[in-house]
């Protein structure tokens, strides 16, 4: 928290908390209701970066980060929703473990560098599914989990943000998790009609100036 503090900035805004704790009281009672959280106890906390990069991650004990390049791009709670349970979803499965052990490793002689924990295809894949799972016990249409997942590629059709179009070369596995995606939400009959307003989503984005 120190280092993301410093570095980037943790953006305090009222609004934003009022919909971030909303969003995680939601899912952590989702996680409860589908099992996945029996054997772990988080103390879930979102937090938003200041960031122009389009990124979400896990930072271990219960800890998420969400830049604002991220949160701008999003358009409705429900997307916001499912990044949220896919990064609860990487803990529950315990995938930060083994990532945050090599990153120690690697920058051990040095405090300068940025965390950045790399999961395997078949990781974000199992987190995704669970993430759904999370999001439709949560009251969200998780059809929103595609858009969210694909959002940066159609918005960035119309900008020529640097940043976003270098993470999208860091990542040639997306098209992969975009299709397993679709199978789970489309072929499997798990789509329900959400019960989830975004007034306070649309406040939050208003009191960053959007």
């Amino acid at each position: 928290m120190a280092w993301m503090k410093q570095e980037f900035g943790i953006i305090e805004d009222p609004e934003v908390k009022t919909l971030f704790d909303d969003i995680q009281s939601r899912l952590s009672r989702a996680i409860l209701e589908s099992g996945l959280g029996s054997k772990k106890k988080f103390r879930w906390q979102v937090h938003l970066v200041n960031s122009a990069t389009p990124n979400a991650f896990s930072a271990g004990g219960g800890k998420v980060f969400i830049t604002t390049g991220l949160f701008k791009l999003l358009g409705s709670e429900a997307e916001l929703a499912s990044v949220i349970s896919h990064e609860f979803a990487h803990q529950l499965l315990d995938h930060p473990k083994n990532a945050i052990a090599k990153v120690l490793k690697e920058n051990s002689s040095s405090t300068n560098q940025a965390p950045s924990l790399v999961y395997s295809d078949q990781h974000e894949i199992e987190a995704d599914r669970a993430g759904l799972k999370i999001m439709k016990l949560a009251g969200y249409d998780i059809r929103h989990a595609l858009t969210a997942l694909s959002s940066g590629y159609k918005r960035a059709e119309n900008s020529n943000t640097l940043a976003w179009q270098t993470a999208q070369k860091k990542n040639p596995h997306l098209d992969r998790r975009l299709a397993e995606l679709f199978v789970e939400v489309y072929d499997k009959n798990q789509l329900s009609p959400s019960r989830r307003s975004s007034r306070q989503f649309n406040k939050a984005k208003g009191s960053l100036g959007q």
